[in-house]
């Protein structure tokens, strides 16, 4: 076998087994055996820094702030607004119900309202409420639903003759 056809990889290998049987035979020969730590020495202790004095209360009394509250510095209007711990304040629910029937007779009238794509939910007017839905006024082609976003007027989402497989 010829030294210059032995690739670059096996060069590389040869070079790190090398090295680690090199290390291996220096340290059962005693390599750092004889270290040992140095005397003490108090010219080299150097001295802790000292603390500063503490500061000065900086914040009053609670009393003092009560302005911010009645002011919030981040609304735009500088006015209290309420906030939800859970991050939902109902809108997201609100916006993607669809109203999606709507049934007139002389002593019914009934609006299917779809919430997502398999959850539709049937409310009548002046009936109970379904899923926190209720069927406050309803048109032909309109129906005003109070739910956990609110009031709202919805118009009736007529199929378009689109969807479905080509």
């Amino acid at each position: 076998m010829r030294l210059d056809m032995i690739g670059l990889r096996t060069w590389l290998l040869a070079t790190v087994v090398g090295w680690a049987l090199l290390v291996c035979v220096l340290s059962v020969a005693g390599l750092g055996k004889r270290v040992e730590l140095l005397p003490d020495d108090p010219a080299l202790v150097q001295r802790l820094p000292t603390l500063p004095a503490p500061a000065p209360e900086r914040l009053g009394a609670f009393e003092k702030y009560s302005e911010i509250a009645a002011h919030p510095a981040f609304a735009e209007d500088r006015l209290p607004h309420p906030f939800f711990l859970s991050g939902n304040d109902g809108s997201s629910a609100a916006s993607t119900v669809r109203l999606t029937g709507v049934l007139l007779t002389d002593n019914f009238k009934m609006a299917t309202l779809t919430l997502d794509p398999q959850d539709s939910v049937r409310v009548q007017l002046g009936g109970e409420a379904v899923k926190g839905w209720r069927l406050l006024a309803l048109q032909p082609r309109s129906a005003t639903i109070e739910g956990p976003g609110g009031t709202q007027t919805l118009e009736l989402h007529v199929f378009n003759g689109l969807g479905g497989q080509p």
